[in-house]
């Protein structure tokens, strides 16, 4: 099993046909001062099973947020399948979690973990920056 796309963006929604239309896609947010809260992002991820992937069991996601020292800032996790496999073309499933005020104590670098059934496949960097204020 393989992610083959995992971004933040600012909005996602998935069409009756499985197209993900992708809005504002980003790697650093601002702020003016912290702790701050960010009011809402989307992380998207892409999965592509490979030909020794079961595609009837139910697999598990978990998403981590973690900051540049590995302290958790959150975890959520939940499950998904490959619905809409077609027998003989290549399985895929897709997500995407709108996450609401996200809090950030502190400007750094953060990073989102992406784990399938337990193994981590990918990570989404996520810089926090604070706004430089002009002279």
């Amino acid at each position: 099993m393989q992610i083959t796309l995992a971004v933040l963006a600012d909005y996602c929604n998935s069409s009756q046909e499985g197209k993900l239309n992708i809005m504002g896609i980003f790697d650093t947010i601002f702020a003016r001062t912290f702790p701050c809260v960010h009011p809402q992002m989307v992380l998207i991820t892409k999965i592509d099973a490979e030909i020794t992937d079961s595609t009837v069991k139910e697999r598990e996601l978990t998403i981590q947020l973690v900051d540049e020292h590995a302290n958790e800032i959150f975890s959520i996790n939940g499950q998904f399948n490959f619905r809409n496999h077609i027998p003989g073309e290549l399985a895929t499933a897709s997500s995407n979690i709108r996450l609401q005020n996200l809090p950030f104590k502190n400007p750094g670098n953060y990073t989102f973990k992406v784990f399938i059934d337990g193994q981590e496949k990918r990570e989404i960097p996520l810089k926090v920056r604070k706004v430089q204020e002009k002279v």
